[in-house]
C-alpha cells in the first residue's frame, strides 16, 4: 500500500514540473499530500492522493509568516508549513495560541528527492 501511494506522488511530482516552472516555487510532499507554494501569487495548491478514483485538488490563499506558510484548511482549522524544518502543522486557534489538532507531518522537498 504505501508502495503504491509512493509510485502515484512520485507521478505527481512528474505532472507538478510544468506548475513549478509555470510560477510555482516550491513543491513538498507530506504524506499522501503534494503542497504547491506560489509566493508571488500567495496561493498554495494541495493535491490530496489518499483516496481512491480522482485526485482532490484544493487552491486556497496563502499569508506568508514568520515561520513559512499558512492557509486555510477545514474551519476553524489552519495549515501551517514551515519549510526550514519541513513540517506541516494543522492548528486551531485558542486561548491566543495556536493548539496542533493532528499530529505534526513530516515532508520533503522536490529538490532534496532528486539528490
Amino acid at each position: 500500500m504505501v508502495t503504491k501511494h509512493l509510485k502515484i506522488l512520485a507521478l505527481a511530482f512528474l505532472s507538478l514540473g510544468a506548475l513549478t516552472t509555470a510560477g510555482f516555487g516550491q513543491t513538498f510532499i507530506c504524506g499522501t499530500e503534494l503542497i504547491a507554494i506560489d509566493v508571488k501569487n500567495r496561493k498554495v495548491s494541495v493535491s490530496d492522493y489518499s483516496k481512491k478514483g480522482p485526485i482532490a485538488q484544493y487552491t486556497y490563499p496563502m499569508a506568508v509568516h514568520h515561520l513559512g506558510y499558512r492557509w486555510a484548511g477545514e474551519p476553524p482549522k489552519m495549515r501551517a508549513l514551515n519549510p526550514s524544518s519541513l513540517e506541516l502543522r494543522t492548528v486551531v486557534h485558542k486561548d491566543k495560541n495556536w493548539v496542533d489538532v493532528e499530529p505534526v507531518r513530516k515532508c520533503a522537498q522536490s529538490t532534496l528527492l532528486k539528490r
